[in-house]
């Protein structure tokens, strides 16, 4: 699978993507830890490292999808925050277009190139240092 998920000891829940994902995989894995509600509400965000991503393979409507997702288990923890690190033009521009179909009655999101930026605005978010281990 070229998708990984860890439990980091700043309350968070990283998600690493390699080489080819899909939108399948992507879907399985964010409904898997939703389910997990005892694991998910104990966290305050999530962290998408996609910088390994080199091809991703998913459809407007899997981005649909995921964003209704995170809409649906957003009541469960309204405090979670979820931010996106890419290098690829593809893979930010897709999250934008995740973070539309979010529209403002989502998660706070956060899409960065830079990844000490996305740790830096989390860390501010949350009013603690933040560290991705």
């Amino acid at each position: 699978m070229s998708l990984t998920t860890k439990q980091l000891s700043s309350n968070g829940i990283l998600i690493k993507g390699m080489d080819t994902v899909t939108g399948k995989e992507l879907i399985s894995l964010i409904t898997n830890i939703y389910e997990d509600t005892e694991t998910y509400t104990a966290n305050d965000f999530g962290f998408n490292d996609f910088s390994g991503i080199t091809k991703l393979d998913i459809t407007t409507e899997q981005v649909a999808k995921i964003a209704k997702l995170n809409l649906q288990y957003h009541r469960a923890n309204p405090e979670y925050r979820i931010v996106t690190y890419t290098t690829s033009d593809l893979v930010f521009g897709l999250s934008r277009m995740w973070t539309s179909y979010l529209g403002s009655e989502g998660p706070k999101t956060y899409l960065a190139r830079d990844k000490d930026k996305a740790v830096e605005w989390l860390s501010a978010e949350l009013d603690r240092e933040i560290t991705l281990r």
